[in-house]
């Protein structure tokens, strides 16, 4: 996993029924079993690999990419990361061993399909589609001028069509849970350049399949207290980190509910003059209905890795996630994110040292008087 060179020119041309992970057994850097011979192996590791490859099937994952550079908005930011950028990073997202469907423009449908593995094509849908002809794109106008009358400090990337093309990835899911090509019961979006998340995210991706999690599932970053509610104005004064878009799960019940919440809240928020990106919408949603969320703490670094248990920096979730929501009277956000952060240390996912483990004890045993 950790050589780039090693997973797009070996890993990811093996056939997922011929090969078995055993990194979290093994050496971190990734550490594989392939079977030669399947007919001759026990029956049990034939069992072991027809289960993972069976929970496969059950999933659909959704990615898009589209070259904002020839937007009329296009700013230098967004010029920097041009095709080839994105290209670069890829690989990894187009040789996930899933059912995949990948919405891009047709000036690009040829290079991804290059990048996706011979023995995975029966399992990719591919919807070429120009960027103008998304529905969304309709309100391009409106954001450039709820910007104009609603000011923030400009994050000169998030142009408009950016905007729009993150907004976009509910409207593909609302397409394919529809249209459901693959008969899955569980669906995934994950951004097609995940591989600049580091590696370890790819090497992951198994343990979220087997894990078959049904209500959405997000990394929960960084906590915004709950009076932004009553203060829009201040709350889009700037790009604020609040819930994970990059990468997340739910089966199809609770996929609908949060593509469908988002959109109206999407909507809500135009009207209103407001709209930075997708994931300041997130934790509106959120706020609103947190029964169809199951959450977990981590970064943009650990959207995947941190699904299962929090591998990797728990200090950060305790100061961006658990202080933040404990010193704004959210005990059920604290208190939740430190009892997940303590599951994880008594497992060895991770090290906490004592007098951090000690506040995290006190926070996860507080009871919520509301």
């Amino acid at each position: 996993w950790h050589f780039e060179q090693m997973r797009h020119n070996f890993w990811h041309k093996i056939p997922p029924h011929e090969r078995m992970d055993l990194t979290p057994y093994g050496h971190w850097s990734g550490t594989g079993l392939i079977c030669f011979h399947f007919e001759n192996h026990t029956i049990e590791s034939q069992m072991s690999l027809s289960s993972t490859n069976k929970q496969r099937q059950q999933w659909t994952f959704v990615t898009a990419y589209f070259n904002l550079t020839e937007c009329s908005d296009a700013s230098e930011p967004i010029k920097d990361r041009d095709a080839a950028y994105y290209m670069s990073h890829a690989k990894d997202t187009m040789s996930i061993p899933y059912n995949l469907v990948v919405y891009c423009d047709p000036g690009s449908i040829d290079i991804l399909k290059s990048f996706r593995p011979p023995h995975l094509l029966a399992q990719t849908k591919w919807i070429p589609i120009s960027f103008e002809d998304i529905p969304l794109v309709k309100y391009q106008s409106i954001i450039a001028e709820n910007r104009r009358t609603h000011p923030y400090h400009e994050d000169p990337r998030n142009t408009p069509s950016y905007y729009l093309l993150c907004m976009s990835r509910y409207w593909m899911l609302q397409n394919e849970i529809k249209e459901n090509s693959f008969d899955t019961s569980h669906f995934a979006w994950i951004n097609i350049c995940m591989s600049r998340m580091g590696a370890r995210n790819l090497a992951e991706i198994d343990r979220v399949v087997s894990t078959m999690r049904d209500r959405f599932s997000t990394c929960f970053i960084a906590y915004q207290p709950k009076s932004f509610q009553n203060d829009l104005q201040n709350y889009f004064s700037y790009g604020r980190c609040s819930l994970c878009s990059g990468f997340f799960t739910g089966n199809t019940f609770y996929m609908q509910q949060f593509c469908k919440l988002i959109m109206a809240k999407f909507r809500d928020m135009l009207e209103l003059g407001y709209g930075h990106a997708d994931e300041q919408l997130f934790f509106l949603v959120y706020l609103d209905s947190p029964e169809i969320f199951q959450w977990y703490p981590g970064d943009y670094q650990s959207m995947i890795t941190n699904y299962y248990y929090t591998f990797d920096d728990p200090v950060g979730a305790c100061q961006r996630l658990i202080e933040p929501a404990y010193h704004s009277f959210d005990i059920y956000v604290a208190r939740l994110a430190a009892q997940r952060l303590i599951e994880s240390y008594n497992s060895g996912a991770c090290i906490i040292e004592p007098n951090k483990l000690n506040r995290l004890k006190t926070i996860a045993n507080l009871i919520d008087a509301s």
